[in-house]
């Protein structure tokens, strides 16, 4: 997710200044492989940045992300105040590694297990047998077989 938001920043920050021509009475902008090549090369640099496997690389690869964006001190801004500063830690695989994630980075398999269970138990006002028994049926029909919680 925030890959995305990065890569969209970098998209609307990062301008390659655009030449104009005129062909058969129309403007045409010529640059436009330039600012696809831009944002490509920025964004690996990004890629590079955020997979860094030791604090020591992430340092070189900070400078080399840095040096890819110093004619774009808008977006640099963005990236070191707001991205960085805030999720490092949980972002930069030099940090996140440091804790036990199974390779799991996102909350998207937690969203949708949390999804399953509250369509199951469709009110929050049940009392625990009712979302014990909802529970065992959700697990039931996932699993496809008989009860799975024994009383």
């Amino acid at each position: 997710m925030l890959g995305k938001n990065v890569r969209g920043h970098i998209i609307t920050d990062c301008k390659v200044k655009q030449n104009v021509v005129v062909v058969d009475g129309q403007k045409k902008i010529v640059d436009e492989e330039k600012h696809s090549k831009l944002v490509d090369t920025i964004f690996d640099a990004w890629e590079k940045l955020v997979e860094s496997p030791t604090q020591e690389l992430y340092a070189g690869n900070l400078v080399e992300f840095q040096d890819a964006c110093k004619n774009y001190p808008k977006f640099l801004h963005y990236v070191e105040t707001t991205i960085l500063k805030t999720f490092k830690e949980k972002l930069v695989r030099a940090w996140a590694d440091l804790v036990l994630h199974l390779g799991c980075m996102t909350t998207n398999r937690v969203e949708g297990a949390h999804g399953v269970v509250k369509e199951y138990l469709s009110t929050s006002k049940g009392d625990l047998g009712t979302c014990w028994e909802k529970i065992d049926e959700m697990l039931a029909n996932q699993f496809g077989g008989d009860t799975i919680i024994v009383w």
